[in-house]
C-alpha cells in the first residue's frame, strides 16, 4: 500500500506567474476529478504523480499529496521554468513532524537545515464517495463547502453530474459543521 507525503508549496513570484501557475495547478485538480493520473505535463522528468491537489486562490498556495516524499526534482524543474523560488513544506508518511526546504538561486535547503514545524491536531473528514480529507483550516473548509453547495446551472435544468456535485457539498459541509461544533465543545471541557 502506498504511503503519501502531504505537501504545502508557495511559489515567490510576480503576480503574472502566481496566476499562470494557479491556472496549472488547477488545471491538474479538474484533470484529477475526471480520474486521471496527475503528472506536470511539461516537465521532463516527471515520474511522480500528484493526488489531492487544490489551489488556494486565498493563500496563492497549492496543496496535494505525492508517494512516498515530496517531489522536490519536478518542483525544483517547475521553478526553474517559471524562474521563482518557492518553499516546500511537507509531512512524510507516518511521521507527525512537518519539514521545510526553500529553494532559491538554484540552491535547495536540505531538511535538516529547516526547523519542523510544530503538529497540530490533524483534522480529517469522510466524503461522500469514502475518500478521507484532511483539512487544514476548518473556517475556510466551511466557507468553501458552504459556497460550492450553491452553485446551480447557469442555464437550464440540472444534470446529473449538477446534482452529484450539489449532494456531495452538501453533504461535506454538514460533516465540517459537525467537526467545528465538536472542536469547539471539546475546547470548552
Amino acid at each position: 500500500m502506498i504511503q503519501w507525503c502531504r505537501n504545502r508549496v508557495i511559489f515567490y513570484a510576480d503576480r503574472e506567474t502566481r496566476r499562470k501557475l494557479a491556472s496549472l495547478f488547477r488545471g491538474l485538480e479538474m484533470t484529477e476529478q475526471k480520474g486521471y493520473e496527475q503528472l506536470v505535463p511539461f516537465l521532463k522528468d516527471t515520474q511522480m504523480p500528484f493526488r489531492n491537489i487544490r489551489w488556494s486562490d486565498e493563500e496563492e498556495v497549492v496543496y496535494y499529496e505525492t508517494p512516498q516524499l515530496p517531489n522536490l526534482d519536478e518542483l525544483i524543474e517547475l521553478a526553474n521554468f517559471y524562474g521563482c523560488p518557492f518553499e516546500c513544506t511537507y509531512r512524510l508518511p507516518l511521521r507527525k513532524e512537518y519539514y521545510r526546504v526553500l529553494y532559491r538561486d538554484g540552491k535547495l535547503s536540505g531538511p535538516s537545515e529547516a526547523e519542523p514545524i510544530e503538529d497540530t491536531t490533524e483534522l480529517t473528514v469522510t466524503d461522500i464517495e469514502g475518500n478521507v480529507k484532511v483539512i487544514t483550516d476548518l473556517d475556510s473548509a466551511l466557507a468553501f463547502a458552504e459556497e460550492f453547495m450553491g452553485y446551480r446551472p447557469i442555464e437550464g435544468r440540472p444534470t446529473a453530474f449538477d446534482k452529484r456535485m450539489c449532494a456531495y457539498w452538501a453533504d461535506l459541509y454538514s460533516k465540517l459543521k459537525a467537526l467545528k461544533e465538536d472542536n469547539h465543545n471539546n475546547k470548552k471541557q
